[in-house]
């Protein structure tokens, strides 16, 4: 890698930048999503809940040395 095989990750594991190559992943904003739920739960419980949200969350790539340039041809 990263010559003839490109490798993504998904969730930025601990492991991903201790791997050999590093690996390219996405990382999640898991305090963020964390906090989402754990507002909706109480917001659940105190009666509160009303009608469902949706939520988006903003993922961030994480770019190791697993993957390369395109190439053409």
């Amino acid at each position: 890698m990263p010559g003839d095989l490109s490798v993504v990750g998904y969730d930025d594991c601990y492991l991903a930048a201790h791997s050999n190559p590093p690996l390219t992943t996405v990382r999640q904003p898991i305090q963020e999503m964390g906090a989402a739920v754990a507002e909706a739960l109480w917001r659940q419980l105190e009666g509160h809940g009303g009608q469902v949200r949706d939520y988006l969350f903003t993922p961030e790539l994480v770019a190791g040395e697993s993957t390369g340039r395109l190439r053409h041809g």
